[in-house]
C-alpha cells in the first residue's frame, strides 16, 4: 500500500491516522548467534543445497540432488554419447553451467534454444562438445551427442560464474549464516572452483539477502496490515501513519509512522516521574530516515520508552 519515502520535495501532504497497528503475519528472521570463530566463515557445514550433482558412473545418468557438496563429475554417457536425461531445458542449462564452472573452461553456446542446446569448449584445439534436445514429450531434455575429450587448464575466473549464479548458490548459506562475511562467501565459492571479485560478492550477497529476508522497500506495503494487527490484538495502542498522495491515481508514499503501545502509556502514567526526554538517530539502511523516541525514568531510575516514530528528518514539525 505504501511506497518508501524518498528525499525529494513532498507535495500535497495527506494524513492517514490508524489507531493501533500490526500485520497478520510478521516474519521473524532470526540470525544465528555464532561465535567469533565464524566471523571469518569458511562455513564447512551444508555448503549449497540446491546445486546439481552431475554424476557419471557406468549408468550414463545425470541425477539432481538437493543436498550437494558442490562436487560435479564428468558427463559420461554411453559410447554414442546418448541417453542422459534432464527434466527440462532449464535443468539441463543449470547442470551444464555448474559443470563448466566447476571444471573452469570457457563455453561457447552455438545454439541455446528451447528446442536444442549445442555448446562446445571456447578454447582452440579442444573437441569438447555437447548437444541436447527434447524427446517425444517436448519437455524432457536428453543428450543426443557428447564428446568428453578435454584438456583445458582450469580458470577460476570463469565468465559463467556471474553474480546471478553466485546469488542462487548463496541463498541456503545465508539462511543458516545471515551475517556471513565477504571472506566467507569467497570461501564458499572456492568449493565450486570459483574465485569471485569483491564486486560480484557484494551484488550477489545483496540479492540473496533480499530473497531470504524479503525486500525492505516492498515491506512498506504491509504497514496497514501491521496496524490492523494491533487494532485487533492490542487495543488502545496508538499507531498513526502519514503518507503523501497527490492524487488518487498515485500509490501512497510513506512519510511518517508513530507508535505508542498501551503498556508503555500505562507504565508512564502509573509508575514514572513526570519527566520526558526526546532523542533520535539516523537510520543507516538503504531507505534512510530518522528514528525518534520519547523516554522517561521509571521508579528504578531505568529508561522507559513511551513512544517512537520513524520520520524523514529530525525537525520541529516531526516533534
Amino acid at each position: 500500500m505504501f511506497k518508501p519515502h524518498e528525499n525529494d520535495l513532498v507535495i500535497n501532504l495527506h494524513l492517514l491516522e490508524i489507531d493501533i497497528v500490526a500485520p497478520p503475519e510478521v516474519n521473524n528472521i532470526e540470525g544465528n548467534n555464532h561465535g567469533a570463530d565464524q566471523e571469518n566463515l569458511g562455513i564447512q557445514d551444508n555448503a549449497v543445497n540446491e546445486s546439481y550433482d552431475i554424476q557419471g558412473d557406468d549408468d550414463a545418468s545425470l541425477s539432481f540432488e538437493d543436498n550437494s557438496d558442490a562436487d560435479f563429475s564428468d558427463f559420461k554417457g554411453n559410447e554414442d554419447g546418448e541417453g542422459d536425461a534432464f527434466i527440462d531445458v532449464d535443468a539441463f542449462r543449470a547442470a551444464l553451467k555448474d559443470y563448466v564452472i566447476q571444471k573452469g573452461f570457457p563455453l561457447v553456446r552455438l545454439k541455446n534454444e528451447i528446442t536444442r542446446v549445442i555448446a562446445k569448449c571456447g578454447a582452440q584445439g579442444y573437441n569438447w562438445r555437447i548437444h541436447a534436445s527434447p524427446i517425444a514429450d517436448s519437455i524432457t531434455f536428453m543428450m543426443k551427442s557428447y564428446n568428453p575429450e578435454h584438456r583445458c587448464v582450469m580458470n577460476k575466473k570463469n565468465n559463467e560464474a556471474t553474480s546471478g549464479w553466485i546469488t542462487m548458490k548463496l541463498v541456503d548459506v545465508l539462511r543458516e549464516h545471515p551475517n556471513i562475511t565477504t571472506k566467507g562467501v569467497i570461501s564458499e565459492m572456492l568449493k565450486f572452483g570459483v574465485e569471485p571479485s569483491k564486486n560480484q560478492v557484494y551484488r550477489a550477497n545483496k540479492r540473496a539477502l533480499e530473497i531470504v529476508q524479503g525486500s525492505h522497500a516492498k515491506s512498506y506495503s504491509k504497514l496497514s496490515k501491521y496496524a490492523e494487527f494491533f487494532r485487533q490484538n492490542n487495543p488502545e495502542t496508538i499507531v498513526k501513519i502519514h503518507y503523501d498522495r497527490p492524487n488518487l491515481l498515485m500509490e501512497p508514499r510513506f512519510l511518517i509512522m508513530f507508535i505508542s503501545f498501551k503498556a508503555q502509556k500505562d507504565g508512564f502514567l502509573v509508575g514514572c516521574r513526570p519527566f520526558v526526554s526526546f532523542d533520535g538517530y539516523h537510520l543507516k539502511g538503504m531507505l534512510g530516515g530518522v528514528l525518534l523516541i520519547a523516554v522517561t525514568l521509571d521508579g528504578n531510575n531505568s529508561i522507559l520508552s513511551i513512544v517512537y516514530a520513524v520520520v524523514e528528518c529530525e525537525n520541529c514539525e516531526d516533534l
